[in-house]
């Protein structure tokens, strides 16, 4: 996948039939990024999927498709990227 590594996003369900919400691929993330989950932010503009990050332990922000920066700024500033 192009543009992909363990620090930028995952292959998530793609390599997988298993789909979101289910716990599984984000767990397959969480491991391929060999980071503890809460120190991963996951953005998504489904609450259903954001709802699954969350019981996975991730630190997960719905994303507003109308106004999609607030959500990068609060992911920035969760990782510590800005003040």
């Amino acid at each position: 996948m192009t543009g992909w590594s363990p620090r930028t996003g995952s292959p998530g369900s793609v390599f997988s039939s298993i789909r979101k919400p289910d716990p599984q691929p984000y767990l397959v993330a969480i491991e391929q990024m060999d980071l503890p989950a809460q120190d991963i932010v996951f953005i998504d503009d489904n609450p259903t999927y954001v709802r699954g990050g969350e019981a996975v332990g991730l630190q997960s922000l719905l994303l507003d498709v109308r106004n999609p920066g607030e959500v990068f700024i609060d992911a920035a500033k969760r990782l510590g990227l800005t003040d």
